[in-house]
């Protein structure tokens, strides 16, 4: 019989509607308690009514360290009502840098 420990966090943040911000948003990245050491940054640009968001990590673990039913990161947007958005896959790539580049008609995120 399987044993899961889970930790709950919870965060309060303010919603960015980058659509009318003009030119690129910086947001930085930190690792949480199982995994404190990762760090990374994203850039947010919105153009045309579309996000576009290429964010990148360091230091992030093989996810297989949490378990075989782990397959891969995912990163993930808050809209401000409070709906969990998949973005996509993190993809690992070269010198421990993993990232990922898509695109979305999300107009604000937390």
């Amino acid at each position: 019989m399987p044993v899961f420990r889970v930790t709950v966090t919870e965060r309060t943040t303010k919603a960015v509607n980058y659509r009318n911000r003009g030119g690129s948003t910086e947001v930085d990245f930190r690792g949480t308690d199982l995994m404190p050491e990762v760090t990374g940054h994203a850039k947010v640009d919105g153009k045309g009514g579309r996000l576009t968001v290429n964010a990148e990590f360091a230091h992030l673990q093989p996810v297989r360290i949490f378990g075989g039913q782990y397959l891969t990161y995912v990163l993930w947007a808050i809209t401000p009502e409070g709906r969990a958005v998949n973005l996509g896959e993190v993809v690992p790539g070269d010198n421990g840098k993993d990232k990922i580049d898509v695109t979305t008609d999300l107009q604000a995120l937390e």
